[in-house]
């Protein structure tokens, strides 16, 4: 699907994908990079804006992977990424305005089981 390049239909996509996110911040209405990751990209975001040129947006989800389809294995972490972290990266491949996808997250934890 491609979506219409203007700021109140990317207010409306971000809205619906927002309302569901862990965290999400942005320094633009109309952003042209994304982060998205688990806590860690939220730290990621902060020093990206602190740059002042970037047009910044970071969605995520604590203790989730960045990627499609990956479901957490620890019993004690009540939410599943696969839906919320899907829609984030539809967000991302689909919005024209988004030029470069950063993806961050805490990696080799996550890989060997750890979290």
């Amino acid at each position: 699907m491609k979506w219409k390049h203007d700021v109140k239909s990317f207010e409306l996509r971000r809205q619906t994908v927002t309302d569901k996110s862990e965290f999400c911040s942005q320094n633009s209405k109309i952003p042209s990079v994304m982060v998205i990751g688990d806590s860690h990209s939220d730290v990621l975001y902060r020093g990206l804006a602190e740059q002042g040129d970037i047009k910044l947006l970071n969605m995520g989800e604590g203790a989730c992977l960045p990627f499609y389809g990956i479901r957490r294995t620890r019993d004690d972490l009540p939410r599943d990424c696969v839906d919320q972290i899907g829609r984030v990266l539809d967000l991302a491949v689909n919005d024209p305005a988004i030029k470069v996808v950063v993806l961050s997250s805490m990696g080799p934890g996550y890989l060997y089981g750890d979290r």
